[in-house]
């Protein structure tokens, strides 16, 4: 595919983008079968997350049926005086929808959670996550909101 420009004083830029076909794939997953469900205004939860700093790469999810835990999580052992370390907690209150069934926990890249809040944001939608144990899937997605 290719982009032209054609801007002020005969200047054109142009950008070229290499498309290749591929299969896409999709995960064959019951998210009835999770015990756990969360439903949370994507406003809410990037109020949360603003609040790790943009150099860490991931954030780990923690559910009780008590809270939400986020807290930074680092492999790097870089000492422990130079470590930040990040930890919030979310009430059940806070949430639309909180069914805990199993303790879980489940680590983020943090970044890829940034861009999808982004996208909630801007298209006002809900965010539900259906999870289980570590090791199983996360089925996350944005469910539209209509204001009346």
């Amino acid at each position: 595919m290719v982009f032209r420009f054609f801007c002020k004083h005969g200047l054109t830029k142009t950008h070229n983008l290499a498309y290749e076909e591929c299969e896409s794939q999709q995960v064959v997953f019951s998210k009835t079968s999770c015990p756990n469900v969360l439903k949370i205004q994507s406003r809410v939860l990037s109020d949360v997350i603003i609040h790790f700093p943009s150099c860490q790469e991931e954030v780990t999810l923690t559910a009780t049926p008590m809270k939400i835990t986020l807290k930074s999580y680092s492999e790097e052992d870089i000492g422990i005086s130079k470590v930040m370390h990040t930890e919030v907690h979310l009430n059940p209150e806070e949430f639309i929808n909180f069914q805990i069934g199993t303790d879980s926990e489940v680590t983020f890249c943090l970044k890829e959670l940034r861009g999808f809040l982004s996208f909630a944001e801007a298209t006002s939608a809900l965010i539900m996550v259906h999870f289980n144990k570590p090791g199983k899937y996360v089925y996350k997605y944005l469910r539209s909101m209509y204001v009346i």
